[in-house]
């Protein structure tokens, strides 16, 4: 399959970085009689004509003898230029165009363009065949037996029952449950689903009950922590409540962008050849392209099948795949003395002011979808989605969309489920990440 370049020339890129073949000659002008060269002008000729090394202005006679050296000389330069930058522009996951420097050492010119560009796109293809299958899928495929091993609270063993691995709660997030099978984006995401789907038919009432398991908890373990008033176990404990629902509600509002972005996605490659790969319909970076990757990921890792070297990138193993990426502004200082503490809140000063208490203090990401991800894992999914057929991609976004779509329920629900008379949401406007000063 031959991919024509595209309008426009050349993909923008960094600034020029001199990558030349010593094979490439030079620009000659003039003639040679008698054994002696009438060169009017030498001009390297390439990649970059602009970088006029060298030129002989007017005609002039040079020995051959003469002329072959500077020929070598110039060879020389351009081997060590090459040597020097090699890998300083690279290809990308788009491919490669004029300018780029392939793996081998090889760089695109106008000659070699559409023979790279074909050759590029058939080992793409097949690096695709050879890899294991990222989209492999078990959905709806049942982990029998893991739920039962669950108490009421979603955490605690029955007696009698072995714990529950790290694994076997992942296998039972995705794969079980009359509200689940989803992927979680953390391990505080994985271990929240479990805790609140210990009743599946009756979310409101375990929602509200594990509020308030939340605040008590908090509120005694100030109790106990010393001479402290009720008023400051009250503040604690409704802090800790606070906190949790930002977090349900940064689940609920990442599970609706990958809805979003996995719709888009959708709709860009409908109607295209599905025998296409990914990049040469939708180039670039696309907004999906996590979302993809975390259910692929996640639930190869669940169920024990082989992951590619690039998605080893955003972890090997379930702890460094589920690990939360925090965005954190805000934190509640250590306990200060009673009697200090007791003055702050008799004039209601921050931190244990109520504004304190309803104080957002962080975002959770995760390591698949974090806005301020590095350029290399950026890069690792444009290459790992964009290398497989539309055809592969199009069936395998078509169920993480509706799992996510999934998440995105479970947690609206329980969010809809908070007893406002207990816990009433701020309307200051303190529920949202602060403005950075400038």
């Amino acid at each position: 399959m031959v991919i024509k370049r595209p309008s426009g020339d050349q993909a923008p890129r960094l600034p020029k970085v001199q990558e030349v073949s010593p094979e490439q000659g030079v620009l000659i002008t003039g003639k040679v009689t008698g054994g002696v060269a009438h060169i009017s002008s030498v001009e390297p000729e390439g990649v970059f004509p602009e970088d006029i090394t060298s030129s002989i202005a007017g005609p002039e006679k040079v020995d051959l003898d003469i002329f072959n050296g500077f020929v070598k000389g110039e060879k020389e330069r351009r081997r060590r230029i090459s040597e020097a930058n090699r890998g300083k522009h690279t290809v990308g996951s788009h491919g490669p165009f004029i300018g780029d420097v392939m793996s081998g050492g090889e760089v695109v010119t106008e000659r070699n363009y559409e023979e790279v560009r074909d050759r590029w796109s058939r080992e793409q293809t097949e690096m695709a065949k050879t890899q294991p299958s990222l989209f492999e899928s078990e959905i709806g495929v049942a982990v029998g037996g893991l739920a039962s091993a669950l108490s009421i609270d979603g955490e605690k063993k029955r007696k009698g029952s072995p714990r529950l691995s790290q694994k076997e709660r992942l296998a039972v997030v995705m794969e079980h449950g009359v509200n689940l099978r989803f992927a979680p984006g953390t391990a505080t995401e994985l271990k929240d689903a479990l805790y609140f789907e210990s009743d599946p038919e009756d979310a409101v009432e375990t929602t509200r009950r594990q509020l308030d398991k939340i605040y008590w908890s908090a509120y005694e373990s100030i109790g106990q922590a010393g001479d402290y008033k009720a008023k400051l176990s009250q503040w604690r404990g409704l802090r800790s409540v606070y906190s949790k629902i930002y977090e349900m509600v940064d689940y609920q509002q990442n599970a609706r962008h990958s809805v979003t972005a996995l719709t888009e996605l959708l709709q860009q490659l409908e109607g295209a050849n599905p025998e296409t790969l990914v990049n040469a319909v939708v180039p670039g970076n696309r907004a999906a392209d996590g979302p993809l990757m975390r259910d692929a990921v996640l639930r190869r890792l669940a169920t024990g099948l082989p992951i590619t070297e690039e998605a080893k990138m955003f972890g090997s193993n379930i702890d460094d795949a589920l690990r939360p990426v925090t965005d954190r502004w805000d934190t509640t200082p250590r306990l200060a003395a009673p009697n200090l503490v007791e003055k702050q809140l008799s004039q209601g000063l921050y931190p244990y002011s109520v504004e304190g208490m309803h104080r957002r203090h962080k975002i959770l990401h995760d390591v698949f979808t974090d806005p301020e991800m590095k350029s290399g894992r950026r890069t690792a999914l444009r290459t790992v989605i964009g290398s497989r057929t539309v055809g592969e991609v199009k069936k395998f976004a078509g169920l993480v969309l509706e799992a996510q779509t999934r998440r995105d329920q479970y947690w609206t629900v329980r969010l809809e489920a908070i007893d406002t008379t207990k816990y009433p949401m701020p309307t200051d406007g303190s529920a949202e990440k602060p403005k950075q000063k400038r």
